[in-house]
């Protein structure tokens, strides 16, 4: 399995998780929380990341995200 990199200078990030499948949730600074989506994650090329869909406006602390496998679209 090859292993990706994601640049520092463009995620600039609090926290972020994945649950695999290309889904990735990103926790800003100001505790929003947003989504990305990587049509091909296995291609190593970030320009097919969906633009981000903020989920929560701020405040966001919760300490464990689950995922289900193979559920995401």
């Amino acid at each position: 399995m090859r292993r990706f990199s994601l640049r520092p200078s463009t995620w600039t990030f609090k926290n972020l998780v994945s649950p695999g499948g290309g889904v990735y949730y990103a926790q800003k600074a100001d505790g929003a929380l947003w989504h990305y989506v990587d049509r091909d994650p296995s291609d190593g090329n970030g320009t097919d990341i969906g633009p981000g869909k903020r989920i929560e406006t701020g405040g966001w602390s919760r300490r464990l995200l689950t995922a289900q496998p193979r559920v995401c679209t």
